[in-house]
């Protein structure tokens, strides 16, 4: 006969609804960086063992979790950010469920430690799978909190094979999501180091924070040849500010893969494929190149009631209450800085002229002339 309707267990539902919001170290990653960054963090460092599997740790020099707050840190849906639905039209920090170091608790062993400028020394917790405390004692740290992941997914054998077996390639992307909040979050000094017992220490990513803004950071992650090939690409419609980098529209500027696009709203990083089109058209018609991608780097700033970012557990979909009118508005800045690029041309002084080749003819009489001289001679 059919099964009676019972309310699932209150650790199965969590263990298993956990992995909706941590599907892999990128995410992982993600939720950690965001933590850092709502903390006010200047500097971000990230060190990972066997490229991430055995260890993921992230420390940053924000402000540190307060002591009436460590109990709740890892329960599930408790936050400081949020306490009624109406408040994600008013919300601009990157983190708002309450979500993420719980989940981490549940699929992995997490350990915070932690110290604001009113303690004299830090706290150290380990927690359970449950998101409580399981341990704690004082440490000796700089204010700012350290969060360690430690073997992600070992409650799932499966997933845990399977992250081991592509670990490398887990790490490759995360390192392009930490490279995104670097590109943008440009006051934060981040750093990035892999250690391995077959490739040692390696240094990944470190930029140099401060005033370098967009370009010290493009220039830091992708080299100066990089930056030298992108124009600045800025607007605004009623409501969004828009302000970024694109390739120059020159034959050999684009990429074949879309590796190098980036879209941010209010520096979160979002995915916008409607809005890379735009941008991929026009690059595509200004080259008459059809299969390349221009790099794009695009941050919208707006207000929280002008878009939707609630729609995705990774909060990376994104929805415009005027789309229409932000992508239309989008395309002709894009539609004008080309043009204005396809008609500028490199100009010459006499010393930079080059050189013109010798005509063919020229050069067969000037030889000829010189045979007959030596005969003659």
């Amino acid at each position: 006969g059919a099964s009676k309707i019972r309310q699932m267990g209150g650790n199965a539902a969590l263990r298993i609804c956990s992995d909706q919001v941590v599907v892999d170290l990128r995410s992982a990653l993600k939720e950690l960086v965001e933590n850092a960054l709502d903390a006010g963090a200047t500097k971000l460092e990230v060190r990972l063992k066997e490229h991430g599997a055995e260890m993921l740790e992230v420390t940053d020099n924000g402000r540190g979790i307060s002591r009436e707050n460590l109990d709740g840190v890892a329960r599930r849906h408790h936050t400081s950010k949020l306490r009624e639905f109406d408040d994600l039209g008013r919300l601009r920090s990157f983190g708002f469920r309450g979500e993420a170091l719980s989940s981490l608790a549940a699929l992995s062993s997490l350990s915070v430690a932690t110290r604001t400028e009113d303690d004299a020394v830090g706290t150290s917790l380990s927690f359970g799978r449950d998101g409580e405390i399981s341990a704690r004692s004082k440490v000796a740290r700089d204010v700012g909190t350290t969060v360690c992941v430690a073997r992600l997914f070992e409650p799932f054998a499966v997933r845990r094979r399977e992250l081991v077996r592509t670990a490398q390639l887990e790490m490759r992307k995360m390192l392009a999501a930490l490279q995104a909040y670097a590109l943008v979050c440009t006051a934060v000094r981040f750093s990035c180091v892999s250690l391995s017992a077959k490739t040692g220490r390696q240094s990944l990513l470190q930029t140099e924070g401060g005033a370098a803004g967009m370009r010290g950071a493009v220039a830091s992650i992708f080299g100066a040849k990089q930056l030298s090939e992108l124009i600045p690409l800025s607007g605004s419609t009623d409501r969004v500010t828009i302000h970024g980098f694109v390739s120059r529209p020159r034959a050999g500027h684009g990429r074949r893969a879309s590796d190098r696009q980036y879209t941010f709203v209010n520096s979160r990083p979002v995915d916008f494929p409607r809005l890379a089109r735009v941008v991929n058209d026009a690059f595509r018609a200004s080259t008459a190149k059809s299969e390349c991608f221009p790099f794009l780097l695009l941050n919208l700033e707006a207000p929280p009631d002008a878009y939707d970012v609630n729609v995705t557990p990774d909060k990376r979909t994104v929805f415009f209450v005027d789309e229409a009118a932000l992508l239309g508005c989008i395309g002709e800045m894009v539609a004008k800085l080309f043009a204005a690029e396809s008609c500028t041309f490199a100009v010459h002084t006499p010393d930079t002229l080059p050189l013109a080749p010798r005509p063919a003819a020229a050069a067969e009489s000037s030889s000829s002339s010189s045979s007959s001289r030596r005969v003659g001679g």
